[in-house]
């Protein structure tokens, strides 16, 4: 198939008020594109044949999880694989018999009653551009395999088919899409049907401080009366062209006077003002842009926006696209937000009434390779994925087809994103054998796929029921915990402390002494042991960039450099006062060496962060509170660590900061699992002898708030550079300390 040169449509022109009122024909007159071309008299005949099924869907919400989720840690785990194809997740049992996900989706775990998980969706195209495309057009791209860019004679977005096929009945716009487009905007444009059906984009993330949408505003110098006076003026004007045109004056008509109400309307600007949410429904959802952009979601479909798409955008960090650092990314950032927004929407509209009427669907463009690579990542892999799809019609509690022992490829049922494409058409009450047509009239099938009837509500097939024991899960919202400011905190070791004579790290003294490590909570901590360590000194705070350049420049060392550096504005990452990040195991290790110390233990890190007492953050048991610790930042979003120390309300009950969050840090220990023993607390352990991975400990800047928790344990290729990883140093205790 031979194809133009590709040209980059600028979908998001229609986030300026200019480009959306001359899309609603409200701002000129006589605008090209105003009428949807459909073709010479009775070209488009087969529309009549359009709704020959009932829509269950009246909406869809659409999670873009564009990068590639990897299905085999999050609805496909494959615990009986060897260990460098089913990585470090264990499974959890979830409200289905049989059907089991990863430890991290508990929320998700819950609520497998109601939705379906397809896990033998396939095809052979492994770049994200074109294979994304596939997903949003139901069409492979002609160029597969290729960083492809948006055409004219594309295929058109989803929505924008279901917009033109079904147009709302209220004055609202027929398909939104939330957050800004993904990559190249590849597979969100109006296609062939030209740029004046690209959806409408609301370019900005909702967690914003200032998120707005001006453009279904009125401008404050034009009162209700004005409006209407300018509504009577172009309905006269109508009038005297009738004459000339009468097809097309009638539709310039029926746009206008379209364009007039929604921009009269407040129900469509109340949907944007996420004020009217408490905080504790906005927490629920995760203050992050796809959290808040989700919940955005559900407010402009309660609205009666029909289709509204939400893109988990490959910015910066890769977002789902996890070639390196997969199983961190995963547990710290990727699956809780999933987790949280996902399980809040789900229940969201269950408890609304409107998840019968509204399909959700969450799928990426492919999944990852069962082989985890050298940098502890998965890479691209469209051989095998997993989707979920809930409401709308669709079974609930059912799980479609199966992969292969190492999730390579489907070993039942094997189907493609066109499939699933034309079920969503099915379920939207859209016959997916519809021909639409071009501006020059080419008739165009809008779907290569098929329908998967099993999964549809009425479907046939052997259905995964309920456990009798988890049915009466109820469907709400975890409420807010108070949290005490004084949560806790301790200082157990008086003001003992010394300074670093190399480098002038202030040392604080842990007197040693015996803890439970570990917890029961997941599969890496288990199980809890008792542990003693010896007494140690131990740095405040982490070794900062201006310490690592001293060091750098006395030995000639390596400098800080990160792995996804030139995705990002690393100048935000060098600064004097910031914890020293992009520097592996060994360098880490070089600078302790150079100033006199070591990295501490495991064993001495965990038990530095939270005590005797089996606290489980560093400050007590109480949940973070909004500027306790450094963690939930989004990466290419401005995202970065603060100045070391700078957060007072993360500290240890020795008076130790930063172990909570901000960066994460490397630790002396081999990785392994935990060997407990009968015979009494273990002395000073340090892990396996030799392994694949170092430990890594604390949480992150740019990780969930779960990760910040005292016992939570990652791991690395010890020549990981990254920057979320910096490191502190530890000292031996050489004599008696002064009380």
């Amino acid at each position: 198939m031979s194809r133009r040169k590709p040209q980059n449509q600028a979908i998001s022109e229609s986030s300026s008020r200019r480009a959306f009122v001359q899309r609603l024909g409200a701002g000129a007159i006589g605008l090209p594109g105003l009428t949807l071309w459909t073709g010479p008299p009775g070209a488009n005949a087969a529309l009549s044949d359009v709704m020959r099924q009932v829509p269950t869907a009246k909406s869809v919400i659409f999670l873009s999880l564009y990068g590639g989720p990897p299905h085999q840690d999050t609805f496909d785990l494959k615990e009986e694989a060897p260990l460098e194809i089913r990585g470090e997740f264990q499974s959890i049992a979830t409200s289905l018999n049989g059907f089991r996900v990863c430890e991290y989706l508990p929320e998700l775990a819950k609520l497998a009653h109601l939705y379906t998980v397809i896990r033998s969706v396939t095809h052979s195209d492994n770049s994200h551009e074109s294979a994304f495309y596939a997903l949003m057009t139901g069409w492979p791209h002609p160029l597969p395999n290729t960083n492809a860019r948006p055409d004219p004679s594309d295929y058109p977005n989803y929505g924008v088919v279901l917009e033109q096929l079904r147009p709302p009945q209220q004055p609202v716009p027929g398909f939104m899409l939330a957050g800004g487009v993904t990559s190249t905007g590849i597979g969100q444009t109006g296609g062939f049907l030209g740029r004046s059906r690209a959806p409408y984009v609301l370019p900005q993330d909702a967690n914003s401080p200032l998120f707005s949408v001006p453009d279904f505003d009125i401008n404050a110098d034009v009162s209700s009366p004005r409006l209407s006076l300018r509504r009577s003026l172009l309905e006269n004007f109508d009038e005297v062209s009738r004459m000339a045109d009468l097809r097309a004056s009638h539709q310039f008509s029926s746009i206008q006077a379209r364009a007039f109400d929604l921009l009269a309307s407040t129900k469509l600007r109340q949907a944007f003002d996420l004020n009217q949410e408490s905080p504790g429904r906005r927490d629920a959802y995760g203050r992050n842009p796809f959290g808040q952009n989700l919940l955005v979601a559900r407010r402009l479909v309660e609205a009666g926006v029909p289709v509204v798409q939400v893109n988990w955008r490959n910015k910066g960090d890769g977002g789902m696209d996890t070639h390196y650092d997969n199983f961190n990314q995963c547990k710290g950032t990727l699956l809780p937000r999933l987790d949280a927004c996902l399980s809040s929407l789900l229940i969201d509209l269950s408890e609304r009434g409107l998840l019968e009427q509204t399909l959700v669907v969450a799928a990426g463009e492919f999944g990852r390779t069962p082989k985890i690579n050298d940098l502890a990542g998965r890479d691209h892999w469209a051989g095998c994925n997993s989707i979920l799809l809930a409401g709308g019609g669709i079974r609930s509690g059912f799980v479609y087809g199966s992969s292969d022992r190492i999730g390579a490829y489907p070993a039942s049922d094997p189907v493609g994103p066109w499939d699933v494409y034309a079920t969503l058409l099915h379920c939207y009450g859209i016959n997916p054998e519809t021909i639409i047509h071009d501006a020059t009239g080419r008739p165009h099938p809008i779907c290569k796929g098929n329908p998967i009837y099993t999964v549809l509500d009425k479907g046939t097939g052997t259905e995964t029921k309920a456990a009798p024991e988890m049915q009466s899960l109820p469907l709400q919202l975890t409420p807010n915990q108070s949290v005490s400011a004084t949560a806790d905190v301790r200082v157990l070791s008086g003001s003992q402390n010394r300074t670093a004579s190399i480098d002038g790290s202030t040392l604080i003294y842990v007197p040693g002494g015996e803890f439970i490590m570990g917890s029961s909570q997941y599969s890496i901590e288990k199980p809890p042991h008792a542990v003693r360590v010896d007494p140690f000194w131990l740095a405040r705070t982490p070794v900062t960039t201006a310490m690592y350049r001293n060091f750098v420049a006395a030995t000639g060392h390596r400098e800080q450099e990160f792995y996804n550096q030139h995705l990002v504005d690393s100048a935000l990452f060098y600064t004097d006062d910031l914890p020293a990040v992009g520097v592996s195991y060994d360098d880490a290790a070089a600078y302790c060496e150079w100033a006199g110390g070591r990295l501490p233990t495991e064993a001495e890190w965990e038990f530095a962060a939270r005590g005797t007492d089996g606290r489980e953050y560093p400050w007590g048991n109480a949940p973070p509170r909004p500027g306790q610790a450094v963690y939930g930042r989004v990466i290419g979003h401005g995202g970065k660590p603060d100045p070391v120390g700078t957060t007072p309300g993360d500290c240890s009950p020795f008076g130790i900061l930063d172990m909570a969050g901000n960066v994460l840090e490397w630790c002396a220990d081999w990785f392994g699992p935990y060997i407990a023993n009968g015979s009494g607390p273990q002395l000073n352990p340090r892990g396996v002898g030799q392994g694949a991975y170092r430990v890594l400990r604390g949480g992150c800047w740019s990780y969930e708030a779960r990760s910040l928790r005292a016992t939570e344990r990652l791991q690395q290729p010890p020549s990981q550079r990254l920057c979320l990883i910096g490191f502190r140093m530890a000292m031996d205790v050489d004599g008696p300390i002064e009380s």
